[in-house]
C-alpha cells in the first residue's frame, strides 16, 4: 500500500517553488516562503515555513510550510488542511483529515493492536488515558466544566451535568473532588400538582467517606473521594431531588454543610421520590436534619402513591448541635386525600450521631417502614396534628435507638412502633411511650403484647414465683399464689 501526500508541507525558510511535468509527479523543491508559484496541477502556495529543507512530492506538486490552503488529491488548494490519503497507486480518496486542532476518520473503522476492527474504534491491548464521557456512557460533570479543586464554584457545572441527563434517564458521574457549591442542586422538576418530567436519573460520586468514630477516632469523621461542599446560604439545601418522580439514585457523595462561612441545613432532601435508591451518603456539620424524606399529601393527576418503596441505605451524619439531626421522615400534615404518605421505605445500615444530643430519627406522617441494623440516636414521634393514628405499623429490627417517651403523646394509633428487640445495653429505662411496643434484649416485653402468645410456666418448688419487671422499669416484684389461691408480690432484684 503507497502512502500519496496530497502536496508536501514545505520547510521553513527558502524562496522557490517546486517545478513538476505535469500534475501527478512533481520534483523535489525547496521549501517554500509564501509559495510564489506552484507547479501545474500541484498545490496552491504554503505559508512560510518555520524550519527544514526541500522535500519530494510524489504524486502532487511541491508546495510551501503547512501547504497553504487544503491540498487535496489532485493537488488543488482548500482551507488549511492537511490531507493524508492512503491508495494503491498514485491519487485515492482522503482518509484522515486534520483542521486546525482537531482530526477526524471519513469512514470505515479504526484499529489499534488489530488489522480488522469491527467497530469504529477497537482496541486490541491496554489503552491509558482519561475519559471524560458528555453523554455516551454517562455524563461526566468534569466534561461539562466542574473543577473539584474546593476553589471553584462548581454549581452550575454540575447542574448543567445533572440537566444534561436525558428526561428518559442516565448517569451524571462527579469524579473525585472538592466541589464548592453556592446554592441548590437539583434532581428533578416535579411540583405539588406536576410529576417530574425527568425519572431515572442516577448522579453517582466515586465515594463517600464516613463519619464513624468506631473507623476514625482520631477525627471521628474522613471526607470521601467525591465530597460536595457547602458555600451558600445559611440554612441552605445542598441537593433536592424533586418529585413525584421515580427510579433515582443518589450514591457514593460526602456533604460537608458548611464549607464556608454558613451551614446548610440538610445535605438530601427527597420530595415524593418513588422506587428510588440512596446509599453510601455521609453529611457533616449540618444544622438541621441531615437527610429529609417528605412527600405531597395532595391529589396529583397520575400518582396513586406517595413517598413509597424507596432504600436508604448506608447513609450516615455526624451533626454538631442541638438543632442537628439525622433523618426526618414523612410531612407534617396528611391533608387530603390523607393517602399519600411516605410509606414502604427500608433503612438499613444507617447511623445517625450527634454531638448534643439532637434528634435522630423523627417519624411524621409514615407507615409501614422498616429500620435494620440502624444506630439512630433519639427517637422522637412526632403524630400530623390532622391524622394522630400516624406513624403506625413501623418496625425496627436490631436497632440501637433511644425511645423519647415524651414525644408522641397525642398518637392515637393502632398499630404501634415494634422494636425487635429494644436495645438495654447502654442502660435506657423500659419504653413507657404509648406507641411503642415489642421487648428488649433483656427479655421483657413492653407495649401492647396482648397478641403474643405464652406458654403456661409451671412452677412447682416452693417459694417460687414469677419475677415481673415494674411497669416504670426501676424494679421488679416476684409474684407468688400460696395454697389458698392468694397472690403476693414482693420486690426483688431484677434478674
Amino acid at each position: 500500500m503507497a502512502e500519496d501526500w496530497a502536496g508536501n508541507v514545505g520547510g521553513g525558510g527558502g524562496s522557490g517553488a517546486g517545478t513538476a511535468a505535469n500534475g501527478n509527479n512533481g520534483t523535489s523543491g525547496a521549501g517554500g516562503g509564501a509559495g510564489a508559484s506552484a507547479p501545474a496541477g500541484g498545490g496552491a502556495g504554503g505559508n512560510a515555513g518555520s524550519s527544514g529543507g526541500a522535500g519530494s512530492a510524489p504524486g502532487g506538486g511541491a508546495g510551501g510550510a503547512n501547504c497553504g490552503g487544503a491540498c487535496n488529491s489532485n493537488g488543488t488548494g482548500g482551507a488549511g488542511e492537511v490531507v493524508i490519503t492512503y491508495s494503491t497507486g498514485g491519487g485515492g480518496s482522503p482518509q484522515w483529515t486534520t483542521s486546525g486542532s482537531n482530526i477526524y476518520y471519513n469512514s470505515g473503522n479504526v484499529g489499534i493492536g488489530t488489522a480488522s476492527p469491527s467497530t469504529l474504534l477497537e482496541v486490541n491491548g491496554i489503552a491509558r488515558g482519561r475519559v471524560q464521557d458528555k453523554g455516551g456512557e454517562l455524563f461526566n460533570c468534569k466534561a461539562y466544566g466542574a473543577v473539584g479543586d474546593g476553589t471553584t464554584d462548581d454549581t452550575s457545572t454540575i447542574q448543567s451535568c445533572i440537566n444534561a441527563v436525558p428526561a428518559t434517564g442516565g448517569i451524571a458521574f462527579l469524579p473525585a473532588g472538592l466541589y464548592k457549591i453556592t446554592s441548590t442542586l437539583t434532581i428533578g422538576d416535579g411540583t405539588s400538582s406536576t410529576r417530574s418530567a425527568s425519572n431515572y436519573i442516577t448522579f453517582t460520586g466515586a465515594g463517600g467517606g464516613s463519619t464513624d468514630a468506631e473507623f476514625f477516632p482520631a477525627s471521628g469523621r474522613e471526607r470521601g473521594a467525591t465530597n460536595l461542599l457547602w458555600y451558600g446560604a445559611a440554612a441552605g439545601v445542598m441537593l433536592d431531588v424533586r418529585g413525584p418522580i421515580s427510579n433515582v439514585i443518589v450514591e457514593k457523595i460526602f456533604f460537608d454543610a458548611k464549607g464556608g462561612t454558613n451551614a446548610a441545613s440538610t445535605a438530601l432532601r427527597t420530595t415524593h421520590a418513588m422506587r428510588s435508591t440512596f446509599r453510601q451518603l455521609e453529611v457533616e456539620h449540618h444544622t438541621g436534619f441531615s437527610f429529609i424524606n417528605t412527600a405531597y399529601t395532595n391529589t396529583i393527576s397520575g400518582v396513586v402513591d406517595g413517598g413509597n418503596n424507596n432504600v436508604w441505605e448506608a447513609i450516615s451524619s455526624l451533626s454538631a448541635g442541638t438543632g442537628g439531626g439525622g433523618i426526618q421522615i414523612g410531612p407534617a400534615t396528611a391533608g387530603s386525600p390523607g393517602s399519600l404518605d411516605v410509606a414502604q421505605n427500608t433503612y438499613i445500615n444507617c447511623k445517625f450521631f450527634n454531638d448534643a444530643g439532637g434528634k435522630g430519627i423523627e417519624l411524621r406522617y409514615t407507615d409501614a417502614s422498616a429500620f435494620i441494623n440502624v444506630t439512630g440516636g433519639s427517637l422522637v414521634v412526632s403524630p400530623p396534628s390532622d391524622n394522630t393514628a400516624f406513624p403506625g405499623g413501623i418496625a425496627f429490627y436490631n436497632s440501637a435507638v433511644n425511645i423519647d417517651n415524651t414525644s408522641g403523646a397525642s398518637w392515637t394509633g393502632t398499630t404501634p412502633i415494634n422494636f425487635y428487640p429494644y436495645p438495654m445495653g447502654e442502660g435506657p429505662p423500659v419504653p413507657t411511650a404509648v406507641w411503642a411496643r415489642g421487648v428488649t434484649d433483656t427479655g421483657i416485653w413492653f407495649g401492647n403484647t396482648a397478641n403474643k402468645n405464652i406458654n403456661d410456666v409451671a412452677i412447682t418448688t416452693s417459694g417460687k414465683g414469677v419475677v415481673i419487671k415494674d411497669s416504670d422499669g426501676a424494679g421488679c416484684h416476684r409474684v407468688t399464689v400460696n395454697t389458698a389461691g392468694t397472690i403476693s408480690a414482693a420486690s426483688v432484684t431484677c434478674p
